[in-house]
């Protein structure tokens, strides 16, 4: 399909619906996204960091299940397989919340090597 074209060798394509307006968001921008989790101890925990926007849903669109127009935005992240779990774990468990990052958030130095530890 035109989304799996545009998703990089070892990436998924995750989406997510968001109260962020879909004109705050835009393809290329990062994004982490937080879950809240009720129960006996309510908590939120960010779930991930510095996702890339592939692409914005929603804002007129047709809800792909219902039918039904879709008001409520959709962001198509780029993730890791090991996000997409969690991000899922998440989603079933908790209220998903995305907040968006700063220009600068997707830039990473290089990681430091590991070195053996002397014991």
């Amino acid at each position: 399909g035109p989304v799996a074209a545009l998703v990089p060798s070892g990436l998924r394509a995750f989406v997510v619906a968001t109260d962020v307006p879909a004109q705050a968001v835009r393809a290329g921008d990062r994004v982490d996204v937080l879950a809240t989790f009720g129960g006996g101890r309510p908590h939120t925990e960010t779930v991930a960091t510095a996702l890339e926007v592939l692409s914005v849903l929603g804002s007129g669109q047709t809800d792909a299940l219902s039918g039904a127009p879709s008001d409520a935005p959709r962001l198509v992240l780029l993730v890791s397989p090991d996000e997409a779990e969690r991000l899922a774990y998440a989603g079933a468990f908790g209220d998903l919340s995305v907040t968006i990052a700063g220009t600068d958030e997707g830039v990473t130095a290089a990681a430091p090597s590991a070195s053996p530890v002397d014991g």
